[in-house]
């Protein structure tokens, strides 16, 4: 037994699983075991902190080390960084390490994007620990969420997704095991009386057949005496999460369909166990006035329904949207963010944070009608 501060850290940990983890350790069916070992790694240090006993310094050092090396070219796996930092929980390492991840996301984006909703998954999975650690079932149910919330990540990962790290806060509050349902969608078509911008013109062509020769000019060219309206190649559809959550308002809303003048724009928000789906622009025409505010409510109640509207419009489909869904009451759960994930993977509906992000997608799909 060795008397450096490393081993006698390490004989504190075993004692704490001794005095506090149960003798045998039976993983329930359905749950990874690699999870649940991690997650009670952190009970135990947890119920060790509460009891006088940090356990420290020197692991610090080379758990940051080995990210610093690994984190930047993105070599680490992310599930594996989540475990890691698990296994910290409960110690000064475990805030100390984090500082150094977010240094890095300060310094580089693609390392922000790549881990940041992993690291949102540690940090709740500790907190939720801390709130509770004197119970084995503790460690079960924080393992069954951590299942859920990486299979969700991975999910988003694999649709080509960036899930808002928003979206991982939300199901602290949600009751274990509890499913939620999507509200009611009402679809509101208000007139259109306005502009909607000045990139709109009516697409014409030359014909030589038609009822009001207006290009007498032709006549001697090639008898295309006719003007002839063209279709419009339909412009992109941009919905609009327009929840309390969001920080667009109505002028935001206005100055954007302006932007986008061509393209069909619905807003939706909810209130209880409904909500509303405003079209709010569409071929060139836009609404006005108070029916630029929320449609219905500051909540969401109706993300699935309002995604399911937007897979009947024409493409690119926009959704602009913080992640943070929600079903009726106001309230997350877990089977809700997995089908508005699916539904954006199948209908391939690009997911966006902002509405100025919304502009420079519809900009870089260079539509001819915007």
């Amino acid at each position: 037994m060795g008397a450096s501060v490393r081993d006698r850290r390490i004989r504190q940990h075993e004692l704490g699983h001794a005095a506090y983890s149960p003798i045998s350790l039976r993983v329930p069916r359905g749950l990874r075991g690699d999870i649940v070992q991690w997650v009670e790694e952190a009970r135990v240090h947890w119920l060790l902190r509460a009891a006088g006993i940090d356990l420290g310094a020197p692991v610090f050092t080379e758990v940051a080390d080995g990210f610093l090396r690994e984190m930047p070219d993105l070599s680490l796996d992310a599930e594996s960084m989540t475990l890691g930092l698990l296994g910290l929980a409960g110690t000064g390492d475990f805030e100390a390490t984090i500082a150094v991840i977010k240094t890095l996301f300060v310094a580089d984006s693609d390392v922000r994007s790549h881990y940041e909703g992993y690291l949102a998954v540690a940090e709740s999975a500790s907190a939720m620990v801390a709130d509770s650690p004197g119970r084995f079932s503790t460690t079960i149910r924080v393992s069954k969420w951590m299942r859920e919330m990486l299979s969700i990540l991975l999910a988003s990962r694999e649709s080509g997704l960036s899930l808002p790290v928003g979206a991982l806060d939300a199901p602290l509050s949600q009751p274990e095991g509890e499913m939620g349902s999507w509200g009611r969608l009402r679809i509101e078509s208000p007139f259109l009386g306005r502009r909607a911008g000045a990139g709109v013109r009516r697409r014409v062509s030359s014909a030589s057949w038609g009822f009001v020769p207006l290009a007498l000019h032709r006549l001697l060219l090639d008898q295309r005496v006719f003007r002839k309206d063209r279709p419009r190649t339909p412009g992109p559809t941009i919905l609009i999460d327009y929840s309390s959550s969001m920080t667009h308002d109505s002028i935001a809303v206005a100055k954007f369909i302006a932007a986008v003048p061509g393209a069909n724009i619905a807003t939706y928000s909810g209130d209880g166990d409904g909500g509303v789906l405003r079209v709010v622009a569409r071929a060139g025409r836009a609404a006005g006035g108070h029916l630029l505010d929320p449609p219905a409510g500051s909540g969401n109640i109706v993300d699935g329904p309002a995604l399911d509207w937007l897979a009947r419009q024409p493409r690119p489909r926009i959704w602009v949207t913080d992640g943070l869904v929600t079903g009726v009451g106001d309230q997350f759960a877990l089977n809700l963010l997995r089908e508005a994930l699916d539904s954006c993977r199948r209908r391939n509906v690009h997911v966006v944070a902002s509405l100025e992000d919304a502009r420079g997608r519809c900009m870089s799909a260079a539509h001819p009608f915007l």
